[in-house]
């Protein structure tokens, strides 16, 4: 029987023919997106740090938001469980 983390169970589990957007692919939040914000990316909330210092160093403004089960496929349960308490979303705008 395949393990969790087979490679074939995997890719019938995530993705878009989980029933929808592929794992930690966030619907835009059009709020932030209409105050200037863009998401650049998920990370562990250990090392944020290290991707705010960074985007700030390169001059952004930096904010962080927690991942939300309704962040994920219907399909992507699982993967949202574990997701949802240890990766952040990262998003930046340009300095006003």
């Amino acid at each position: 029987m395949p393990g969790r983390d087979d490679p074939a169970r995997l890719s019938r589990a995530c993705g878009p023919d989980a029933g929808g957007t592929a794992p930690l692919e966030r619907r835009e939040d059009l709020g932030l997106a209409a105050a200037g914000w863009q998401r650049r990316h998920t990370t562990d909330a250990a090392r944020a740090a290290e991707s705010i210092a960074l985007y700030e160093a390169l001059g952004f403004e930096v904010t962080t938001h927690a991942l939300a089960r309704r962040d994920f496929a219907a399909g992507c349960a699982a993967c949202a469980d574990v997701a949802c308490q240890s990766q952040v979303l990262i998003y930046t705008r340009s300095r006003r």
